[in-house]
């Protein structure tokens, strides 16, 4: 199986992916410019993601892989689980496969999931004890630019034979690279990992808070520092360096999207204003509008594409 696919319209993408289990919330107004790729081999899926507008990533990667994310060039930069991500940093999701992550508009990486069969094989294989150690959690490696152009090769001569079915065997291929990303993480700087800062656990909290009681645009600052034991200053400032939005703009946004995907999920006959009303959206001219600079498109266009 292989794809490659443009996309404006973020539900579009994400209904595009297979085996992962992804909730995005955009951060940026406007359609949702990306390109993706899907190559599935004998026991590695690789997917190729680039995303050019800022993004809040939650989810799970596919079950019954490790995955790890390779950036695909030295500018990448983004946050993913309490950690900035640099273009020189592999990482490891953790065994549940939890995604949690804000990327900005340069967000272009590599995600190579090996099968379990095919990573214990080569975890026999090296017999290194430093690397079966520090693959049982999450993880992140600093790796030499030599190192990392070597697994970006090996990756782009794969996906560049995944349209070759029945011509090509991707066996030894897959085996080099699961053994050179073995190799780079034994030969990789510190991968000790810090705990998560207390403004991120205090901002993950409130994050959690938000999408998890109803009516939550009657939230307050208050609310939220209760609920993460910060003061509001800190609060403040944790959503405005990570999200790039007070935690007002960010509960709009969430509440944006959850009106757009009710919508989208919506039977014949159902009303706009009973759907916004549902999420704090009382002033119909104003919800229309922050609808419209948000996803580019109008509240009643988004219902008659649900039909």
């Amino acid at each position: 199986m292989f794809s490659r696919n443009h996309f404006s319209d973020l539900d579009e993408m994400l209904q595009s992916l297979v085996g992962w289990d992804l909730d995005f919330l955009p951060l940026e107004r406007g359609k949702f410019p990306s390109r993706i790729g899907q190559y599935l081999f004998n026991d590695t899926f690789i997917g190729e993601a680039n995303f050019f507008k800022k993004v809040e990533q939650r989810g799970a990667t596919p079950p019954g892989y490790r995955t790890f994310v390779v950036p695909k060039n030295d500018r990448v930069n983004y946050h993913w689980r309490g950690r900035e991500i640099d273009g020189q940093t592999l990482s490891l999701f953790p065994p549940n496969g939890e995604l949690f992550s804000v990327s900005n508009g340069s967000f272009q990486v590599f995600t190579i999931s090996f099968s379990f069969r095919i990573l214990e094989e080569a975890l026999e294989k090296v017999k290194s004890n430093k690397i079966k150690a520090s693959i049982q959690g999450e993880q992140i490696w600093k790796v030499s630019h030599q190192k990392l152009h070597r697994i970006r090769d090996l990756i782009r001569r794969l996906i560049s034979k995944s349209s070759e079915p029945g011509l090509f065997n991707s066996q030894e291929i897959e085996y080099e690279l699961v053994s050179e990303i073995l190799n780079s993480i034994d030969h990789s700087r510190s991968s000790a990992l810090e705990s998560w800062k207390r403004r991120d656990t205090a901002l993950l909290k409130c994050v959690e808070l938000i999408r998890s009681v109803n009516h939550n645009h009657n939230l307050t600052l208050s609310d939220l520092c209760r609920e993460s034991k910060v003061s509001e200053r800190t609060n403040q400032y944790a959503f405005k360096d990570r999200y790039g939005l007070t935690p007002k703009e960010y509960i709009k946004n969430y509440n944006l999207r959850m009106v757009r995907n009710k919508l989208k999920m919506s039977r014949k006959g159902a009303r706009i204003q009973d759907v916004a009303s549902e999420f704090g959206f009382w002033h119909m001219g104003q919800f229309a509008s922050d609808y419209k600079h948000h996803f580019g498109e109008l509240p009643s266009e988004s219902l008659i594409r649900s039909k």
